[in-house]
């Protein structure tokens, strides 16, 4: 299955090819304009020809995005030595480079069967065609040298070389795609960091019979409500409760696990064994830690039969936190049910989400008698939860330089190959003994796992110097008629120069020397093979190509990083925004319920009890939105419906559906709210906000009201009025 990373990664491969194809018909149709003068009819036709196919594989990748899109311009390409026959009067056309871009093509847009038979063919087509002894060819003299094993083993085996690099690229991009993922997910991970905050809160004032309880139990009775020093003790008592809990780091850790096993499990597992040493100093990390064995628990008691077990929590002084609750069952697990329970654990999206908050990772593995499972939880590396983008950047950069280096290796191995049919070809032990030298140099530079930068550039100027020092007082044609084959391998170590180096300037250094030295070099060169280059020299404009072209998908890519980086960052800035704005509204709730306390006594019995259904109303409210503080239609509405109960008006307020935040942009919350305000005036209601595909609001009324309200329509907002349900 294609990620969309993997996707991308092909589609910037056919760009390559797209830009290669593009390169070589434009530069073909210059050598053959060049190729006569005065210009004859068959270089029109042919150039005409280029133009059409080019215009039309060009309309065909546009139009219809085919895999298969140059493949007119390919055929043509391919043919027309061929149709031209014994016109041209002399060589002009590298037959060579065009059959290996074709391979490198289909290795690129065909699958792997396929590819191969495509290119098997390219490359038997490639012999017939060298053999027919076309005049409009330049590199008929180096294709056919050891009867085309030179040619046959570059053309078809770089092909598939391609096709493990293409493959290499793809899967490096999808583990950097699910880098830039996971840097989102912690950025995700803040965002429900909010929500576990206030459920942690909320968890207090349910569980531990606080406030809310307190009030609603007051509101069903009103006997309780008779001796008002009740109620505002508990009240009082609670909120003192409930900001320790909050804000205060507990001195013993050991007592504070303890406390949370008496009072947050279903105490259905006795725990045999409780080891805690060290500390925890950060409160939030602390509270983390906790609800994550008060999950574990839970999810032992509501799922399985396990009876007993045993807590380690220790944390060294370094802050590394290794947390074990290891089970006694009273059955063997077998590997199977191990597999069974280890993915009902993770399952669990509470455990799932407090592990994503904290951050820290989850191990499941048998006891050593085989009864029962062990849960281990350490806290990740600070480097595994960073999320530097500079690593992104990093990541990226390496992938196109990894690209460029695994043609490279695949080079360095052909180079190698080459040896056997230097071999055969008679050259003289010390040079062949210099070609062995230079694959090896060559070869450690680029097969090194890490290739340094200094090696590169001593092996590339290594290269380069030597088709001269081959090349120096040759008489005869036949001792040099190896050297386009040496050539191509120098110049993938230019390619890779130009790549790899950052120096603007510099990086091109290379490509300048070798392209004088094809020039000059032959000047000395025996009558009979000054045109020995002649069938390369069409590689220097593609590789320079190849090479601007990846330098553009860099910093294309660097921009697109650093969009995505800097929009989560902003994100990260948003979060701390909501967490600190959660902050102040939670601060006003528990400083009103303070001010409600103190207010008890001088109330009458009816202001009494309006009052606790307002407090329960305000506490409601933020219950019901804190978990989506995130979402501005959330922060709008419930500062909305607060204000409402703070000037007396009973307003009830619900929420159904997740992730509201997703339609942020698209509702115009506060325009709604407005003319809602306008219509509602001092209407006492109950509010339903409801995401499914839109924002839905059900606002029901005491029907006697119904006829004084007045349809409102905003857009992308559905409105319902209701008569209430009471």
């Amino acid at each position: 299955m294609i990620t969309p990373a993997g996707e991308l990664a092909n589609i910037e491969i056919r760009r390559l090819s797209s830009v290669a194809w593009i390169s070589i018909s434009l530069f073909y149709c210059v050598l053959a304009l060049s190729a006569q003068n005065p210009i004859n009819t068959w270089q029109i036709f042919y150039v005409m020809g280029v133009l059409a196919t080019l215009a039309l594989s060009i309309l065909m990748q546009i139009f219809f995005a085919f895999d298969f899109s140059f493949m007119p311009l390919i055929s043509y390409l391919l043919i027309a030595p061929i149709v031209l026959g014994t016109e041209p009067t002399k060589p002009w056309m590298s037959f060579g480079l065009l059959t290996l871009t074709a391979n490198l093509y289909f290795a690129t847009i065909f699958r792997r069967n396929f590819a191969i038979v495509a290119m098997a063919m390219v490359t038997i087509f490639q012999i017939w065609v060298i053999n027919k002894d076309l005049s409009s060819i330049s590199d008929l003299s180096d294709m056919r040298l050891l009867n085309t094993y030179f040619s046959t083993l570059w053309t078809f085996g770089t092909g598939l070389a391609f096709m493990v690099t293409r493959n290499r690229y793809v899967e490096a991009s999808n583990d950097i795609e699910d880098e830039i993922v996971r840097l989102k997910e912690r950025i995700s991970s803040r965002f429900q960091a909010i929500s576990l905050q206030n459920r942690d809160d909320y968890r207090n004032l349910k569980l531990h019979g606080t406030i809310l309880n307190t009030l609603i139990f007051a509101k069903n009775n009103p006997e309780f409500v008779s001796n008002r020093g009740n109620l505002i003790d508990s009240i009082k008592k609670e909120l003192s409760e409930l900001r320790s809990n909050r804000l205060v780091l507990q001195s013993d850790l050991k007592e504070t696990l303890e406390s949370l096993l008496t009072k947050r499990t279903l105490k259905r597992i006795r725990v045999s064994r409780l080891v805690v040493s060290g500390r925890i100093s950060d409160v939030s990390l602390e509270n983390n830690i906790l609800e994550i064995v008060r999950e574990i628990l839970l999810n032992l008691e509501k799922h399985t039969s396990v009876a007993e077990v045993q807590i380690e929590l220790h944390v060294s002084a370094d802050g590394n936190i290794l947390l074990r609750i290891s089970e006694s069952a009273h059955y063997e697990v077998s590997s199977k049910n191990l597999e069974v329970r280890k993915a009902d654990a993770l399952r669990s999206e509470s455990l799932r989400r407090l592990l994503a908050i904290t951050p820290s990772q989850l191990a499941i593995s048998s006891t050593a008698d085989g009864f029962g499972l062990i849960y281990t939880v350490t806290n990740l590396e600070s480097s595994d939860r960073a999320g530097d983008p500079r690593e992104i950047y990093r990541l990226r950069n390496s992938n196109l330089v990894e690209f460029a280096e695994n043609l490279g290796r695949a080079t360095v191995l052909f180079g190698f190959l080459f040896l056997p049919g230097y071999l055969l070809l008679g050259i003289e032990k010390n040079i062949l003994f210099l070609l062995f030298a230079h694959s090896a140099i060559v070869g450690y530079s680029l097969l090194r796992k890490s290739t340094s930068r200094g090696w590169l550039s001593v092996s590339t100027f290594i290269s380069l110097a030597l088709p001269l020092l081959i090349s120096q007082g040759s008489v005869k044609c036949v001792n040099i008629a190896y050297l386009p084959w040496l050539l191509n391998i120098i110049l993938m170590s230019t390619f890779i120069f130009a790549t790899e180096i950052r120096n603007k300037f510099l990086r091109w250094v290379p490509i300048i020397i070798i392209s004088l030295e094809l020039f000059l070099l032959p000047q000395n060169f025996p009558a009979g093979c000054q045109d020995i280059f002649l069938g390369s020299t069409p590689a220097i404009p593609l590789i320079i190509a190849f090479a601007l072209v990846l330098g553009s998908l860099r910093k294309r890519l660097y921009k697109q990083d650093a969009e995505q980086v800097s929009s989560v960052f902003v994100d990260e800035a948003n979060v701390r925004n909501y967490e600190d704005s959660l902050e102040v509204e939670y601060k006003a709730i528990i400083s009103e319920l303070e001010d409600f306390s103190e207010e008890v006594n001088s109330l009458s019995d009816s202001a009494l009890s309006i009052r606790i259904e307002n407090e329960i109303q305000k506490i409601r409210a933020f219950l019901v939105c804190s978990e989506q503080f995130e979402s501005e239609i959330v922060r709008e509405l419930y500062r909305f419906v607060i204000d409402r109960l703070r000037s007396g008006i009973p307003t009830r307020l619900n929420i159904l559906g997740g992730f509201i935040y997703q339609l942020d942009q698209s509702t115009p919350i506060s325009e709604f709210l407005t003319k809602l305000s306008r219509e509602l005036n001092d209407i006492p209601c109950e509010i339903t906000l409801v995401k499914l595909g839109e924002i839905t609001f059900d606002i029901n009324v005491e029907e006697l009201y119904l006829d004084q309200i007045k349809p409102i329509s905003v857009e992308n907002i559905a409105i319902r009025f209701n008569p209430s349900s009471k």
